[in-house]
């Protein structure tokens, strides 16, 4: 497979079926599509027919899926925040608990990161939140850890200690145990708070294992801190991935 006889694309937190499906509801039936799986994204190449019907054969996916999600080239979800904290000049810091370090891990796997990564906290525990992060135990008794108040509190916090212009705080049930009824494996909150502007705290229901909860609260954050920081209202923040 020559590069100019193929496009290449990159689809985050879309499953293999939706994808499948989009594709065989497009009228270029010469236009064939490959997937192959990494982590929580699908990296798909689409070959055969002209460029220009490769072209209008992503276009179409494009439209049905989002602008937020699919990509052409492979392209990385941290790679996305990376680039916005970069072109806008913004530094970020981070305080996870479900997550562990991986949103840091991601971030500085990435030359050059220290460009725009101040550091993190890694609040796992509900002493941590309170020992490092200063969230209060009343609240966190009161609310819980996985909840849009705990979430923003970490985020507040890390901002303030940190002195950067960007934070984002993640808290949820990874699983497999911990869940409730009303809390089930894969309630995850994320909080992004831009110093003086703006701020998003969402409550997402992923599926999947252990691991896929954790990558794809990853993306969903590096996806959201992009759309945040640039002012683009393409990603559907509400999905449930």
């Amino acid at each position: 497979m020559h590069a100019n006889d193929s496009m290449a694309g990159t689809a985050f937190c879309i499953s293999e079926r939706d994808l499948s499906s989009v594709y065989h509801d497009y009228a270029h039936k010469e236009i064939n599509l490959q997937i192959q799986h990494e982590n929580c994204r699908l990296l798909f190449f689409l070959t055969g027919g002209k460029n220009k019907q490769r072209q209008e054969a992503f276009a179409y996916i494009v439209k049905k899926l989002g602008a937020g999600r699919i990509r052409q080239g492979r392209i990385l979800p941290a790679e996305l925040a990376f680039t916005a904290l970069q072109k806008t000049n913004k530094k970020l810091v981070t305080a996870e608990s479900c997550t562990g370090g991986l949103l840091t891990k991601l971030l500085t796997d990435i030359p050059g990161s220290s460009r725009v990564f101040w550091g993190g906290f890694i609040v796992y525990s509900d002493t941590a939140k309170q020992s490092l992060l200063g969230v209060s135990p009343k609240l966190i008794q009161s609310r819980g850890a996985v909840s849009k108040e705990v979430t923003t509190a970490l985020a507040a916090s890390a901002l303030t200690k940190a002195g950067c212009d960007v934070s984002v705080a993640v808290s949820g049930i990874a699983g497999p145990d911990g869940g409730t009824r009303r809390k089930p494996v894969g309630t995850v909150w994320i909080c992004i708070i831009e110093k003086k502007k703006t701020q998003i705290c969402l409550k997402y229901q992923f599926s999947g294992s252990r691991e896929q909860v954790r990558y794809k609260t990853a993306t969903a954050v590096f996806l959201l801190i992009e759309s945040l920081i640039l002012g683009i209202d393409y990603l559907d923040y509400y999905s449930n991935w």
